[in-house]
């Protein structure tokens, strides 16, 4: 099961809007892939929205209609996107994925409760 944060969904809606507003042709979801860098032992992430195809599985999370090939749903269980200020003051989406090689969880901030 994959998870997404508040921030996430919002900035996911409000992209997955503003794209149906320049383009007539209406994705149905957000396809997440993800690519396997065994060299550098850790994964590489895409996002965009896309047609469902034969080969994917579709669901629902928090509002958002999430698109995954079907081989690649494993690599993706258990998985958090949120959507973050960076250390450079920006906004991205980010995924925490504890199948990644590379993965490190989060650290609590001092403030937040167990």
């Amino acid at each position: 099961m994959i998870k997404i944060t508040r921030a996430a969904s919002e900035f996911i809606n409000k992209s997955s809007k503003q794209q149906s507003a320049v383009e007539s042709d209406t994705s149905e979801g957000l396809r997440i892939a993800v690519y396997p860098d065994k060299a550098n032992s850790c994964f590489s992430y895409g996002f965009g929205f896309d047609k469902k195809r034969s080969e994917d599985d579709m669901f629902k999370v928090a509002s958002i209609k999430l698109i995954i090939a079907k081989e690649q749903a494993e690599l993706l269980q258990d998985t958090t996107i949120d959507y973050v200020q960076m250390d450079n003051g920006q906004m991205n989406l980010i995924v925490l994925n504890p199948n990644d090689p590379s993965y490190v969880p989060p650290r609590k901030n001092k403030h937040e409760k167990n």
